[in-house]
């Protein structure tokens, strides 16, 4: 798809997905996911889904957010954590810490005065995990790539072209569904850690593992691509299931693949013309991604570069500004002229601006819709 030598990164986030129904890491967890997951994974099919410790995990998170009016006396507990996010967050801190760890004993506290029912963090991080994947997997089951929804998806999927890299911190399928529906002749190539197979189109990392991945071996490195597109959610054992929560585990587990998985995407991210991040904010629990991927943006051999952000329409809200941000100040590190800029092409003068971060006030829909190779060279 790129005109240039350096090739093309896409960097993919939450709101990648969220038009075809996809949750942001913050509106988990919520009564009416709980509900959505109990219609995409009836009881009788998907038991593990629904056992008591997947219910206190829910139970609890409510609790730490005040949202306990249904618990005893009607009393609300005090707010521990404000979303989903820094729920997952705080408690695999807490499995982390131990026992003696204040986390550890809050959670404790929760678990036994408030719900009745004792349990350790160390015991609920498994069903955390796999009720994260569960979640973030559900709008998928059932979903056509087929269908009206997920044509701007389709046509650029359509373009892309082995001088692409796609690296994804989402669990879900997406990428993989649009592949099977055949559109790109070339074909995507999903790496798993330890993969040195050659590949001719575009290649996907997914660098916070995945719902259909599997840890197959004593190794931590060895983890493998499993037949069942839900394996996350049926599996028996929630230690196999491969994917980063927030937290200390994540740090692990970025760690563990480092030197098979994330240097090659890296090493993208260092010689490419253009970064996309969509849908992508550099959330502010997974500080090992941010590092990594703004030092690999800093070390980029281009002489000039272009770095493009779509958020959605409000271009000057905290978020986009966050980002825009942290990317001035890393491109600064290559070169002293970074302009960010809204919707402006770049200059005709080959000499002017080194380096450009260019905010779409668009939806990753209405960007994949209306974006164009072609029009490259004029962004």
């Amino acid at each position: 798809m790129s005109q240039n030598e350096g090739g093309t990164v896409w960097v993919l986030g939450a709101g990648f997905s969220k038009s075809l129904g996809g949750p942001l890491l913050v509106d988990l967890f919520s009564r009416q996911s709980i509900a959505n997951l109990e219609t995409r994974f009836p009881v009788k099919e998907f038991k593990k889904l629904h056992d008591d410790r997947v219910r206190l995990v829910v139970g609890l998170y409510l609790a730490g957010t005040s949202w306990a009016e249904h618990l005893r006396e009607g009393r609300e507990t005090a707010r521990v954590w404000a979303n989903a996010e820094e729920f997952l967050d705080y408690l695999d801190t807490a499995a982390a810490g131990g026992e003696e760890s204040p986390a550890w004993k809050r959670i404790v506290g929760v678990t036994h005065e408030w719900l009745k029912k004792p349990a350790t963090p160390k015991t609920l991080v498994g069903p955390a995990r796999r009720l994260l994947a569960a979640e973030c997997a559900a709008f998928s089951k059932g979903a056509d790539p087929d269908s009206e929804t997920w044509e701007p998806y389709r046509l650029w999927f359509k373009g892309l072209t082995g001088e692409d890299t796609i690296i994804t911190f989402n669990y879900d399928r997406v990428l993989e569904m649009l592949n099977e529906t055949g559109e790109n002749s070339s074909g995507l190539h999903v790496a798993v850690p330890g993969d040195t197979e050659m590949h001719g189109g575009p290649r996907v990392f997914k660098l916070h593992g995945s719902v259909d991945w599997q840890w197959t071996g004593k190794e931590l490195w060895q983890i493998g691509i499993t037949d069942d597109p839900f394996y996350a959610v049926t599996c028996e054992d929630e230690e196999s299931i491969a994917i980063a929560m927030p937290g200390p585990s994540k740090r692990g587990f970025v760690g563990r693949i480092m030197n098979e998985y994330w240097n090659p995407a890296l090493k993208a991210v260092q010689k490419a013309s253009r970064v996309f991040f969509l849908g992508y904010r550099f959330p502010p629990t997974d500080s090992s991604a941010r590092r990594l991927l703004l030092s690999a943006l800093g070390a980029n051999t281009n002489t000039r570069f272009d770095v493009h952000v779509v958020l959605g329409p409000d271009v000057q809200g905290e978020k986009v500004r966050r980002m825009s941000e942290l990317l001035r100040f890393t491109m600064l590190r290559k070169t002293a002229n970074v302009r960010v800029v809204v919707g402006e092409p770049r200059p005709t003068d080959p000499t002017a601006n080194d380096a450009m971060v260019h905010v779409h006030a668009l939806y990753v829909e209405d960007f994949l819709t209306v974006y164009n190779p072609a029009s490259l060279k004029r962004l």
